[in-house]
């Protein structure tokens, strides 16, 4: 079972490269808690609620959920292992016909 990760969503004030994946000034950013609190100490990011909302009503901005790669191989893992089991179910269940 994976562990629960808490996301929050963030403006972007600099230019910034995380996990291979750029985001700019003035976007509207899902990390994950434990990304937020590193960008906050170096001034990267925002997580005032009124800075969210400037981007969102001013800007037409979009929240864009950043998806770090190890959580795309956990999703990818687990797909996989409820197919096998699904076709392993429907295997036993026309075995005997």
């Amino acid at each position: 079972m994976s562990k629960e990760i808490k996301l929050v969503i963030v403006r972007v004030l600099v230019a910034i490269l995380h996990q291979g994946k750029p985001y700019q000034p003035d976007q509207l950013v899902e990390f994950a808690e434990h990304d937020v609190v590193v960008f906050k100490k170096n001034g990267s990011v925002d997580d005032n609620k009124a800075a969210i909302e400037y981007c969102k009503k001013e800007l037409g901005a979009e929240v864009i959920t950043h998806i770090s790669l190890e959580d795309e191989l956990a999703a990818a893992e687990e797909s996989m292992d409820k197919a096998d089991s699904g076709t392993a179910s429907a295997t036993s269940s026309t075995e005997g016909k």
